[in-house]
Parts: C-alpha cells; structure tokens; sequence
C-alpha cells in the first residue's frame, strides 16, 4: 500500500470536509470526476496494484455524509422523484451480479480474449479477483449515480454540480497545454501529481507508449481518450449553456472555456 504526496493531501482534505465542512464534499466530488489518472491510494491486488481513485474516495465520503445526515436521505423530494430510474439501475446491478455466474461456473473450461487490446493472447474464464473489482466498480458507480440523480433534482444544486465540472474541465484543459510543453521542450513532466495510479489501465498505457516510442497528451486522465470523453461532456455543457443564453460562469467566460476545451481536445488526439 503506498500514499502518493497528493493522496495524503486529499485524505486529509477529505476527513476535515467530512466533520467541519460536509457542503464541499459533492463540489469536490464533482470536480474531481475527470481526474481517473489521480489515486488516493495504491493497494496491492490480484498479483498487481489497484488504484483507489480520488473522486472515489471524495464521492464514498460523500455519500456516507448524505445517509447519515439529519434529513434522511430518502426523505429527499428527489428520491420520489427518480424512483423509477433507481429500480431501473438496480435491476441493471443485479444483472452485472448475476453475469459473475458465468465465470464461477465455466471456472477455466472456456477460453476468452485477453483484455489487452494488443495482446492475441486467451485465457481460460475463471471468477478471479480482477472480475470482482470490476463489478465492485460497477456497483459503486450504480449507487453514485443514484446518489447525484437525487441530489440534482435541486436546479440550484444542478447548477453547482455543473460549474463545478466545468472548472475542473477547465484545469484540466490548462494542464494539458502544460503536459503537451514539456513533451515539446523535453522537461520532466510531474506524473507524481495527477498520474499517479499504479492501476492496470493506467500502467498499461504507459508501457504500451513507451515501447512505441510515443508520448501523447492524456493530461489527469488514465490514457487520452478518457481524458477526452471528460472533456467532451464539458464541451457539450458550455455549447448549449452559451447557445440557450443561459451562462454557467458569465458569457465570456464561458465562450473563452468552450475555446479552451475544444483545444485541448485537439491536442489531446483522442
């Protein structure tokens, strides 16, 4: 198990947000969304290490927040109001549980792919650890979106959680530009801030570009078309925000953050 310098910094952040300022715990939450490159903590699994990524951490503080809150949760208006969209995504978690069935019964006596695009390597189908994390990823995804489908039924909570995506999509987008000067100009670029998950996406796509003799722009995110589909979220956000008059920020604010974000997609060649 190892902390990287801004791990330790979030945990801390994090716990003082829990007890003394639980109203930046969704805010922070939101921000740190397209930040899948940045752990909290790197823990050894399954013969390798798994990244807890910060959003995750920040969301899980959150959410623990909210159901301990004097208000319970499910006395929220939104929670009546999402209820067909909540039984929806739990039928669709029960079918991921359900899926593990498949490998737990075939247990190695078929063969499948190897989840490396690039490997024409297969491997028999076995229930191993690799598969239960990911359908842990799954599960708290399902219960996170369940969580901010009834916190956003609020449209001024809506409004927050959009300007909050938008200024980490804007941070995001600055530090691109300051990834793409130092593979221009050949300065070490600071992985151990934002890139420092020792997950297997993360590590893989390292290694792949390394043997390629490749560097490209992924700037917070694990590889350049996570960090893209962020960005493209944004994009769409700010278009619509600035063709329905309706400002995020203020007008020019939001017209020179849509110009930002539309060039680092384009940097970032995902």
């Amino acid at each position: 198990m190892s902390f990287p310098v801004t791990g330790v910094l979030l945990v801390v952040v994090g716990v003082y947000f829990l007890f003394f300022a639980p109203r930046w715990l969704y805010p922070a939450t939101v921000f740190l969304i397209p930040f899948s490159a940045m752990a909290v903590v790197n823990i050894g699994w399954g013969g390798g290490e798994k990244g807890i990524a910060a959003w995750i951490f920040m969301g899980t503080l959150w959410m623990v927040r909210t159901s301990i809150s004097e208000r319970a949760f499910w006395r929220h208006p939104g929670w009546w109001l999402t209820r067909r969209a909540r039984i929806e995504l739990l039928a669709l978690l029960a079918c991921g549980f359900i899926s593990l069935l498949v490998p737990a019964v075939l247990n190695g006596t078929a063969w499948v792919q190897y989840f490396r695009i690039t490997s024409n390597e297969t491997i028999p189908l076995r229930l191993d650890a690799g598969r239960i994390t990911q359908t842990g990823y799954f599960a708290f995804g399902v219960v996170f979106v369940i969580f901010v489908a009834v916190e956003n039924c609020d449209p001024k909570r809506l409004l927050q959680s959009v300007r909050s995506y938008t200024a980490s999509a804007i941070f995001a987008s600055l530090w691109a530009f300051f990834q793409l000067g130092c593979i221009l100009t050949g300065h070490a670029y600071p992985a151990y801030l934002f890139n420092n998950s020792m997950g297997t996406s993360a590590q893989l796509y390292d290694q792949e570009l390394a043997s390629l003799g490749l560097r490209r722009v992924s700037s917070v995110g694990v590889e350049p078309s996570q960090f893209a589909f962020s960005l493209l979220l944004a994009f769409v956000i700010l278009l619509v925000a600035i063709g329905l008059r309706r400002p995020i920020l203020s007008r020019r604010r939001d017209v020179a953050a849509l110009l930002l974000v539309t060039a680092a997609l384009l940097i970032s060649t995902a």
